[in-house]
This record gives structure tokens, sequence and C-alpha cells, in this order.
């Protein structure tokens, strides 16, 4: 029960941040294609630091290895799937 009423102010909180402030609540969102993300691991024979490098260079902003293996988590997609589709 009490960790539906932090919930619930939290909720509360973050919505009154949204409405008042006019300010984006939490990181940038990158807007780098899952495209270029599959395209560089593929060069770098699948490892995330290099491609981190890879996309940094090529965008122009910092990303990191988990950043990498974070967007193709959420893709749902296999390495091979990916490899195939590429």
């Amino acid at each position: 029960m009490e960790s539906e009423s932090i919930r619930q102010l939290v909720n509360t909180d973050m919505e009154y941040a949204r409405e008042h402030r006019g300010r984006q609540i939490g990181r940038k969102r990158y807007d780098i294609p899952f495209a270029n993300i599959c395209k560089a691991m593929i060069i770098t024979d699948w490892h995330p630091t290099p491609a981190a490098k890879l996309i940094s260079k090529e965008f122009g902003r910092t990303v990191s290895p988990g950043f990498i293996t974070t967007r193709i988590k959420r893709s749902g997609k296999t390495k091979e799937e990916i490899i195939k589709d590429s």
C-alpha cells in the first residue's frame, strides 16, 4: 500500500511539472535510425563499444555501448534477423 501511495505522489508531481514548467522531463532522445545502429554492429563484428564510437563519430553526439545494446534489445530482433535484413 505504501508503494502505491508513493507512485501516486510521483505521478502527480510529474504531471504538475509537465504542465507548469514546459520543459522535457528525462533525457534527450537520440534521433539515430535503428538501421544505422544495425549497420555499425555488423561493421564492428557485433561489438557494442566500437559500434558506439562509430555512431558517435557519424552523428556528432556521444553514444554509449549501453545505448546500442538497449536499442537492439528493445527492437526484439535477434542478431541473425538483423544480419539477414541488412
